[in-house]
């Protein structure tokens, strides 16, 4: 894990060195950068390792966008925002067409309701090295709630206002039906 720190701090220089060359050329004020990962990581909740699960720690990344003259710095939004919208981004403030794409300009104001997970079986690490059968899996996550329905049939519902941790699984309580 050290490691892994270790090498995202030199993303973090390279990122730092790319401001500092734009802010040079006096740039910075007009360039659009946009800084995220491709997945979550498991390190341990709900006793797995890894990325190839529907929870929160998997499926969340960091996103940040910088654009001084069209994004105001400092605020937290708590969107759903998806992979797919940092290309429809990027083609807006570009200005270029692009009919047809997916995802949603960030630079704009919209809500999502809640997006689709869905993943083939596989074995995963779990615990202590071993490896840990994963069924495929779908499902939905909103604002509120993850809901996932696995091929064996197991079912799974957080309520993530309550339990940010998704440490309860809520799906049999009666109201949550």
């Amino acid at each position: 894990r050290v490691r892994q720190y270790r090498t995202l701090r030199s993303v973090d220089e390279a990122v730092a060195a790319i401001m500092d060359a734009q802010r040079a050329r006096r740039r910075l004020h007009n360039t659009l950068l946009i800084y995220l990962s491709d997945n979550g990581l498991m390190l341990g909740e709900h006793r797995v390792l890894g990325k190839f699960v529907p929870y929160n720690a998997a499926t969340r990344i960091a996103l940040a966008l910088s654009w001084p003259r069209r994004v105001p710095g400092g605020r937290v939004d708590a969107r759903l925002a998806l992979n797919i919208d940092v290309t429809a981004t990027i083609a807006a403030a570009a200005e270029a067409p692009h009919g047809g794409i997916a995802g949603r300009n960030l630079l704009r104001r919209w809500k999502r309701a809640g997006f689709p997970l869905e993943a083939a079986g596989a074995r995963v690490p779990g615990p202590n090295g071993t490896n840990v059968e994963r069924p495929a899996y779908c499902g939905l996550r909103t604002p509120r709630f993850l809901f996932v329905h696995y091929a064996n049939g197991r079912e799974e519902l957080y309520d993530y206002p309550n339990d940010r941790w998704e440490l309860h699984d809520v799906r049999g309580l009666a109201r949550y039906r």
